[in-house]
């Protein structure tokens, strides 16, 4: 019996390992600036809500609504995004605070917001621009501009 529960135990571990190292980020993954350039749409949205727990009692994601489309014409007045936090690489709803402004990547084959796992889809807004430059802070006004600066380098 005690055989049995080792090997049980054994097979378990080296399946949660296979998943983790499937699962990690690679230094050269794509940041925020080059998703964003590849992209159909960016968008700013306030986190509004966050859904209903999950079976471990962590939201499921959360609802934003779209301030400005920097990107794109994505028509949408919200987005839910769905969150997994106790997957492999997987981001908490809490990490999004309500009443906080974010740029996010969207992706057209997404019906709903697709906040990636190892890649940088989102990146945080400042509401008002800040009286020192800060190089990875922008406002909604700054990541337009900068999104479009890109466009012509293309």
């Amino acid at each position: 019996m005690r055989t049995i529960v080792t090997a049980a135990l054994s097979v378990a571990l080296m399946a949660g390992a296979r998943e983790a190292a499937a699962c990690r980020c690679r230094p050269d993954s794509p940041g925020f600036w080059e998703n964003a350039r590849e992209a159909k749409g960016v968008v700013v949205a306030e986190v509004t809500r966050y859904l209903p727990p999950d079976r471990f009692g962590m939201p499921a994601g959360f609802e934003a609504n779209v301030k400005a489309v920097v990107k794109g014409a994505d028509m949408r007045k919200s987005i839910v995004f769905r969150t997994d936090g106790l997957s492999c690489c997987g981001v908490f709803a809490g990490e999004f605070p309500i009443g906080t402004l974010w740029a996010f990547v969207l992706r057209p084959q997404d019906p709903q917001g697709d906040l990636g796992m190892c890649e940088s889809r989102w990146m945080p807004v400042l509401r008002e621009k800040l009286p020192v430059r800060v190089d990875h802070l922008f406002t909604t006004e700054q990541l337009r501009a900068r999104l479009a600066r890109d466009r012509k380098r293309d």
